[in-house]
Order: structure tokens, then sequence, then C-alpha cells
């Protein structure tokens, strides 16, 4: 009921009461409620019952019941119900659907066993020896063979072989070849000398070998459990002549190298 402004308080021009319509009271024919599905698959959140997604025109309210206090619906975060089905009239937006997709994607994600399962399976259990210490079942061996005549300059460092560490995969190499497959190499002499590269820098250990180590049928393990490598490093094997071995070694003879090891999925 509207009454006039009162003098001592000018703000105060309502008061509650019962609305008479001028006129009398018109009659309205009840129109059936209609949901209008919104164009977003929200199968994910089925069963939520807070329809987000769905749009309620303004004339199925009256065949939606309200949560909020006395019959009115409401959207006080402390006395209404700000999930009731009528507060929402129209679809959510690009950024609420984006929001919803992203908590599907992470509820999928849980019900698979989080993120530990699915995007670490090289993980090692409990109990079970690190991924360079023990090949793990999703483990790729691989065996890097390579070979080259005796070359002709001396004091130059020759490529044997090489290779690259797989993106997404780290690796390990467990054991070695280098040989002279021909006659006059004397052990220790210092007419060869290989040495293994990975990336930029000469492996410990491994800048300066003059002797030879395993054969292709017998490698060379490497002790202290392989050495370690990290997605997309660059492995390579040299050898270099030294000073009068071309007047000691056999010209027909090769100069082999190998790698051995696996590559397994980054921890």
């Amino acid at each position: 009921m509207i009454v006039p402004c009162g003098p001592k308080d000018p703000m105060h021009c309502f008061e509650r009461g019962p609305e008479t319509p001028v006129g009398g009271a018109v009659a309205v024919a009840p129109i059936p409620p209609t949901i209008v599905a919104a164009p977003v698959d929200f199968g994910l959140w089925a069963g939520r019952g807070d329809a987000v997604g769905t749009s309620y025109p303004p004339a199925a309210y009256s065949g939606i019941p309200s949560r909020g206090q006395g019959g009115r619906r409401s959207m006080n975060m402390q006395t209404g119900s700000s999930r009731d089905r009528s507060a929402y009239t129209v679809p959510p937006n690009p950024f609420t659907q984006c929001l919803y997709r992203e908590q599907g994607l992470w509820t999928e994600i849980a019900a698979n066993g989080g993120l530990t399962k699915l995007c670490c399976p090289s993980m090692p259990g409990k109990g079970d020896p690190p991924p360079w210490v023990a090949m793990p079942s999703e483990g790729r061996r691989y065996q890097q063979i390579g070979s080259i005549l005796l070359p002709i300059a001396e004091g130059a460092d020759n490529l044997v072989t090489t290779f690259q560490v797989p993106t997404g995969y780290d690796g390990v190499i467990v054991s070695i070849v280098n040989m002279y497959t021909g006659a006059g190499f004397v052990e220790g002499s210092g007419d060869l000398h290989y040495r293994i590269q990975i990336n930029r820098r000469w492996l410990k250990d491994y800048g300066d070998i003059q002797t030879t180590l395993g054969t292709v049928a017998s490698p060379c393990m490497i002790y202290r459990g392989g050495v370690k490598l990290r997605t997309q490093e660059v492995v390579q094997y040299w050898v270099q002549l030294g000073a009068g071995a071309l007047g000691r070694l056999d010209p027909t003879g090769r100069l082999v190298c190998a790698f051995f090891g696996w590559f397994y999925p980054q921890v």
C-alpha cells in the first residue's frame, strides 16, 4: 500500500500492506513452466541441483518452488538461498562456463587417481628402486652404436656417434663401448683419445679415455649407477688421434663407439 511521505521522515514513502490493483483484480491464466537448456553440456555436473547452465523464463517461476524466507525469493547469502533456481534467469557467461569445464576436468583427474597416476607413471612406488637404477615398465631401452674409418688428421676431434634424449623423457647410460678394430694399437699409448660429451660439457672421468672399454657383444658397465640424462640433452662420443698415430695404426681399422641404457618418463 502506498502512503504519502511523512513530514518527519521524508524518505519513508512506503508501508507494508496488501496491494489493491486499480479497477479490481485481473485474472491471469497460468502459463506452464518452460525450461530452456543452455548450449553448454553440463553432463559432468549432473545431480548438483543448482540449475547452473539452465535458464528459466520469468513465466516459469510460478512452477518452481522457492527456498527463500517466507516463500519469497532471496539472494541474501545469510538469510536466503543463493542457489535458488529462480535466481538463474540466463545461461552462464563464457567465464563461468570456463570455470565449470575446468572443474569437470579436475573432477575427472581426481576420479582417475590424481595427477601422480596420470602424469607421473614412472614415479616409483613404495619400496621400488628409482627409474635410473632399474628400468620401469614404461621405460624404453636404447643402444646407440656408431663407427668411422681411421681419420686422416691427427689432433682433431672426430664424432663417432650421437643421440638426443626424447622430449618428456629422462634417461640413463648404463654401459659404453670404445674400441679399435685394426692392428697396431697399444693400450694407453696416447694414440687414441676417446671422450664423451653431454651438451657443452665433457663427462667427468670420461673426458680422456686412452684404453679400450668393452666390445659391442660385451659392453663396459658404468659403475656408480650409470650416468643420468635429462630431457633433450645431446650425448656425443668423440675420438682424437695422438701425434704420430697414423704411422702406427692399421689404416683399414675402424673406430667403434656405443651407448647402452634406457629412457623413462620424467618424474
